[in-house]
């Protein structure tokens, strides 16, 4: 696309690109109001950074209750929401290889604002989450900083699109693992795209957290909701489910406004 202006910033192992039409003023301090917070969220939710509050969740959970900040408790909230809901399809907890450990082994108390772990394996990893919750915080700035029209990703796989877009009809996206390769317009829409594994990898690095097995199916779902969170969680969990219980999943759950969008991963057979 033409006459845009684009700024881009590196975080969470990935290309974080914020793009506004061509004149708005002050995209360059919004863009950089953006990646402070991304960065921000990065800080808060890496569990590689020994320095993160999950880290120290992680470090100190198993031996007592830790106390947290509202924003972290929050967070934890929607994810045991989203761990029910998908029947354990979507696992914060449960996520890593070798460890039998799942989210119904936290505690979270909201009186005290505490959280603790009930197993001493328990390690929280928010892969699945980081870059839905900054875009979701990307979408709160977008709305205080007054902008109206202007679109974000996180390596091209999860996006979040505000306003009409370059043309006025949305922002065009193109679905790299659709079963008909088209584009859409995202209008004051969020993206997340996940697949099995990458065309150039032999072996899944999402894992089934019920049955602690890497999935194995060259299957990639793209889901499009209001909420850049919840297309996020989705996005990995529907690949979990398989696509006959996502699509009951999103029957059920009408009122989040998801839908779901299935291929194969580009060389599958």
């Amino acid at each position: 696309m033409n006459g845009l202006l684009r700024y881009s910033h590196r975080a969470m192992a990935t290309l974080f690109e914020a793009v506004f039409p061509e004149g708005e003023q002050g995209a360059q301090s919004v863009a950089e109001t953006l990646f402070e917070e991304i960065d921000r969220i990065e800080n808060l939710l890496s569990r590689l950074d020994p320095t993160s509050e999950v880290s120290r969740i992680n470090r100190e959970a198993s031996k007592e209750a830790v106390r947290i900040d509202s924003e972290l408790f929050d967070l934890l909230e929607v994810c045991r929401d989203y761990w029910e809901k998908s029947d354990g399809a979507f696992d914060p907890a449960g996520c890593l290889p070798g460890r039998s450990t799942h989210f119904g082994q936290i505690e979270l108390n909201e009186r005290e604002r505490t959280i603790r772990f009930d197993h001493p394996e328990l390690i929280l990893d928010f892969g699945a989450v980081g870059k839905g919750y900054a875009l979701l915080r990307c979408q709160k700035t977008f709305r205080e900083m007054g902008i109206g029209n202007a679109l974000i990703h996180g390596g091209t796989s999860s996006v979040l699109a505000i306003g009409p877009g370059p043309s006025g009809q949305g922002w065009p996206v193109g679905l790299r693992h659709s079963e008909d390769e088209t584009k859409i317009n995202l209008l004051d829409q969020s993206l997340s795209a996940s697949a099995v594994h990458s065309p150039e990898k032999e072996r899944s690095d999402i894992l089934d957290p019920r049955r602690k097995e890497r999935l194995a199916e060259h299957l990639a779902c793209t889901v499009i909701g209001k909420n850049p969170l919840t297309v996020e969680i989705l996005s990995t969990a529907f690949l979990v489910m398989g696509r006959e219980m996502a699509e009951k999943y999103v029957k059920e759950n009408g009122s989040e406004g998801v839908c779901e969008i299935w291929g194969k991963v580009s060389g599958a057979n």
